[in-house]
């Protein structure tokens, strides 16, 4: 009875404050643990409300207060529906009465903590009544009673709450119940946050008060999601019914008041709400008039503060105001920017503040990225004004010394760094050299022979200075180097300039040719930035995706007067640097390989290629060059991309595959020494392992290659039937030893993918059959291994998962590749499919949904596979234990429920086909049925396959469904099966 609830809510309080006591007290690492044990029970306990309500109520220690707040918190979205309508009123009231009388006591964590509990409880009873919608009338309340932080910190907190999707709710609850509040309350909230900002009467006043404006204007107006870790804003989306607080000029004269007169953080949130002010949408203004209006105060505020310095000396707030900046261009054309009384003004302190930025560059920060795009934005659209101004011939003449400027502040930056070893310089850093180059590039160009004789006279100094400091000389010419390989690739399709591009162009190229005899010897810092400038160069003037191919020649030197010229100097360099790479030189590695596999893929460049001697030796002694790729077990991984390359380029070479035996005879001796090893027992000898890893990274690269139906005969002829044999002894012997079976099994993956229609075999063949048998016999000798395999949970992923994926992977692309006639199978009593089948069905079943859920590549594989099962091969999955069923029927609820869109997608047409065989099957007569034992399983399914289909319609009716016709697409076939229950 509710005695004996009582009394046990109140012991289990009195164990979880005793519980919380040794938690927060100097206790052992296994008291500790003990203690959080308990807490967790309690907290999974039904009654969880009532026992943290009766702790809040007993006025117990601050500690323990908190930590009930967070376990009813976290509670309330289980258990709000198992309270009834006055259980939640009263649990509702209570904590806003103990909030009011308790508040001035509170230290701020606990406070929130309430507030949290409080505006969850707004959250979840919203649509249900009125009664939980007077928050704001309690934040009223509360600053009544003289406790204005605590009313504007409620509201905070209400907006978060709001704004932040809960756990176990769907998204579309979350919209409705945001949008009901955006559309009833959020305008109040706002005008009540700009009322509180004019009569602050103190600095955490002023705070809550903008950041409550910050809050109410980063709100998801549209059910947009907003990363909120993205430093730049979207448009954003504010309702017409802002239309009037937004257009009062007083709105951003308000922010700019305070931050100007304000210290940080307050400053730093109103220059946010700035930011969020200028994105909002073109359309939220009544007429043009009201927009040019609002631009110009935004405008005058922004050169006001870039002029006076004061506020901008915080560093967080010369960073917001730089992204107001560019966020005022992003949303403002440069002609109606131009029209503003006060742009010139804003020019002119721009040019000061960027110049003053780009020196200080320790205390700017990333801000210069923010200016350089600001920038860059200028430049590309000063070419679309309409007509020629005062100001526009300002920005012409502003822009080539601020390019310059930057450019040598980071020459300066490298020196600065070399002397003083303590500063970390951000050029070191890939992540912010790519942000600082992302606008720079259109910058360079814009007065284009300014900057690049800039560039080539500081690349000559530098190196002239070599001798005296070859160090820094190396870091600077790499950093000008990476700087000319952006500007080659931002190069236009057309230019119609005064200026000659091609001729300048040239004098850079010239220039960094210039420097390849530095490459000799060990990998340095400028080796990949060559490589790069190299790519940019080849993507503009070689192949077929080249903007020109004549005039750019005309300015080089005779040696590089053609691009079969400059392809060959492209390959020795590659050649050079990966032949002298390290164990270490991974990044060197993968940009050489890449470039020359783009290369070797255009026909045009490829074809190019095959001409030039390097690259005829190099297919003549393919394992005499690269050396590093063979000498280094740590770079082996690339040689899938080397021989991508060199199978590729051997196959233009000999398109009719002629002289494939003698091409792969070093392969050929490779695998003959694996057979024999492994004939002899030593296969597991160290030498032959490391050969067993690179081999069959080879093998995949040169079947990735075999791209037509001629090539990937030859290369089957090839392999099969002597040569296949060694995979058997590798999966057999190393199924435990994940460096060596993962890459043979990722090359019969690519072996049996029917990519481009390759595979196609004559009528009369039985290739297709004897492929698959070998497929079955590889699948079966690993997933026998790995399904006996003990292995410690942190190896699971390394020693069984990863494998698991690639076996779906290559069974999927087996039953899905159109080359196997698989009746052949049973017909004849061959058992490979039944094998096949049956080992990865096992596999898949003795690995826990929430495994297969938790990693990505996993769940996309097995979802594959069960898709093209149900698609292709019902029939043979009714040959198998009925188990293997159910569990494939409980991995599709788990795939309609998850978040991956493909998953549920394949979960909806796999049960889709299921229910269409199981319909069909019923139709035909008793003697010609084809898979009655999949029949009988699914007719004792019938409870699974009605938990699917409310699964489907409840998401496709109530949740955010982004793929409703796949969702809706099986509701038909699983209502027909069942029909006389649906009549």
């Amino acid at each position: 009875g509710p005695a004996m609830a009582e009394a046990s809510a109140t012991a289990a309080a009195q164990q979880f404050a005793a519980a919380a006591q040794v938690l927060y007290g100097n206790a052992t690492q296994d008291e500790r643990g003990e203690a959080q044990r308990q807490l967790t029970e309690i907290s999974a306990r039904d009654d969880i409300v009532a026992i943290c309500k009766s702790i809040l109520d007993s006025g117990a220690a601050a500690q323990l207060q908190f930590l009930a707040c967070s376990s009813l918190s976290a509670a309330l979205p289980k258990q709000w529906s198992k309270l009834n309508a006055q259980e939640k009123k009263q649990l509702y009231d209570g904590l806003i009465e103990d909030l009011l009388a308790r508040l001035p006591n509170f230290e701020r964590p606990l406070r929130m903590a309430f507030m949290e509990v409080i505006c969850r409880c707004v959250k979840l009873g919203w649509l249900e009544d009125d009664h939980f919608r007077n928050v704001v009338d309690v934040s009223k309340r509360i600053a009544s009673n003289g406790m204005r932080v605590g009313a504007l910190e409620l509201l905070c907190a209400m907006l978060d709450e709001l704004n932040r999707h809960m756990p176990g709710r769907t998204l579309t609850q979350h919209r409705r119940i945001s949008s009901a509040f955006r559309d009833s309350s959020l305008l109040d909230v706002f005008q009540l946050g700009l009322q509180s900002i004019q009569s602050a009467s103190s600095n955490d006043d002023l705070y809550q008060s903008v950041d409550l404006c910050r809050k109410a204007l980063s709100y998801d107006f549209i059910g947009a999601s907003v990363d909120d870790t993205a430093d730049d804003v979207g448009t954003v989306q504010l309702p017409s019914s802002w239309r009037a607080v937004v257009s009062d000029q007083a709105t951003p004269q308000l922010f700019f008041s305070v931050f100007s007169r304000a210290a940080p953080p307050t400053s730093t949130a109103a220059a946010e709400c700035l930011v969020y002010l200028v994105a909002a949408r073109r359309s939220i203004f009544g007429s043009d008039r009201d927009r040019a209006a609002f631009l110009a105060i935004m405008l005058s505020g922004i050169a006001t503060v870039l002029e006076e310095k004061k506020s901008i000396a915080d560093q967080n707030n010369f960073h917001i105001i730089c992204r107001l900046m560019m966020r005022l261009k992003s949303n403002y054309q440069l002609q109606d920017l131009i029209e503003v009384e006060a742009f010139p003004r804003f020019v002119s302190a721009l040019v000061s503040t960027s110049q003053s930025a780009f020196q200080a560059w320790q205390w700017s920060g990333t801000a210069s990225h923010y200016l350089l795009i600001l920038w860059s934005k200028l430049v590309i659209s000063l070419k679309y004004l309409k007509k020629e101004s005062d100001t526009s011939r300002q920005l012409n003449v502003s822009i080539p010394p601020i390019v310059e400027l930057y450019i040598t502040s980071r020459l300066r930056m490298l020196e600065e760094c070399a002397v003083n070893e303590s500063l970390e310089c951000p050029l070191h850093d890939e992540a912010q050299l790519v942000e600082q180059l992302e606008g720079l590039p259109t910058l360079c160009r814009h007065k284009y022979s300014r900057s690049a004789a800039l560039i080539v006279s500081s690349l000559r100094e530098c190196v002239a200075r070599g001798s005296a400091s070859p160090e820094l000389a190396v870091e600077q010419v790499a950093w000008l180097v990476r700087v000319a390989a952006e500007i080659m690739a931002a190069r236009a399709p057309q230019h119609h300039g005064e200026e000659d591009e091609d001729a300048i162009d040239a004098q850079l190229c010239i220039a960094v040719f210039e420097l390849l005899p530095q490459l000799r010897g060990a990998v340095t810092p400028l080796t990949v930035p060559i490589l790069r400038f190299l790519d940019a160069f080849r993507k503009s003037f070689i192949g077929t995706t080249a903007t020109s191919h004549a005039r750019v020649y005309q300015h080089l030197p005779v040696e590089l007067g053609t691009p079969s010229a400059v392809l060959q100097v492209i390959v020795e360099v590659i050649e050079r640097v990966v032949g002298s790479a390290g164990a270490d030189d991974d990044e060197v590695v993968s940009v050489a390989l890449e470039m020359l596999l783009e290369t070797a893929a255009g026909y045009a460049s490829g074809m190019a290629l095959v001409e030039i001697a390097a690259v005829k030796q190099l297919l003549a002694e393919h394992q005499q060059h690269f050396r590093a790729l063979f000498q280094y077990p740590e770079l082996y991984r690339y040689r899938t991309i080397y021989y991508h390359v060199v199978g590729r380029l051997h196959l233009l070479q000999d398109p009719m595959a002629v002289r494939m035996e003698a091409f792969l005879s070093p392969i050929d001796e490779m695998m003959r020494n694996i057979s024999q090893a492994a004939a002899q027992g030593a296969i597991k000898q160290p030498d032959v392992r490391t050969a067993c890893i690179g081999l069959f990274r080879d093998l995949r690269g040169l079947c990735e290659a075999m791209s037509n139906r001629r090539l990937y005969n030859a290369f089957f002829d090839w392999i099969y039937p002597d040569r296949i044999r060694a995979l058997h002894h590798v999966i057999q012997e190393f199924y435990d030893d994940p460096p060596v079976v993962i890459p043979a099994l990722k090359f019969l993956a690519e072996f049996v993918s029917n990519k481009s229609q390759r595979i196609v075999f004559d009528c009369s063949s039985a290739n297709g059959i004897l492929l698959f048998r070998e497929v079955s016999k590889a699948l079966t000798i690993y997933g026998m291994r790995v399904l006996s395999l003990s292995y410690a949970p942190h190896q699971a992923y390394s020693l069984r998962h990863k494998g698991v994926i690639v076996c779906l992977n290559t069974l999927t692309r087996t039953m899905s590749g159109s080359y196997v006639n698989f009746g052949v199978f049973a017909l004849y009593g061959d058992r490979a499919l039944a094998d096949a089948l049956e080992v990865v069905l096992q596999l898949v079943s003795t690995t826990s949904i929430e495994t297969i859920m938790a990693y990505p590549k996993l769940s996309r594989a097995c979802f594959r596979f069960v898709e093209v099962l149900c698609h292709n091969h019902c029939p043979a999955l009714g040959e198998r234990d009925p188990q293997h069923t159910m569990s494939i029927l409980n991995l599709l609820l788990h795939g309609l429920r998850g978040s991956d869109l493909n998953i549920s997608s394949q979960s909806a047409a796999a049960i889709d086909h299921l229910a269409t065989f199981l319909f069909n099957e019923r139709l035909r007569p008793p003697n010609r049925t084809r898979g009655s034992q999949l029949v009988a399983t699914l007719e004792r399914a019938r409870d699974s396959l009605h938990a699917l289909l409310r699964t489907l319609v409840y998401t496709a009716l109530l949740d955010e469904c982004h793929n409703q016709w796949s969702m809706t697409r099986p509701m038909l076939s699983l209502i027909l099966t069942h029909k006389e229950f649906y009549a």
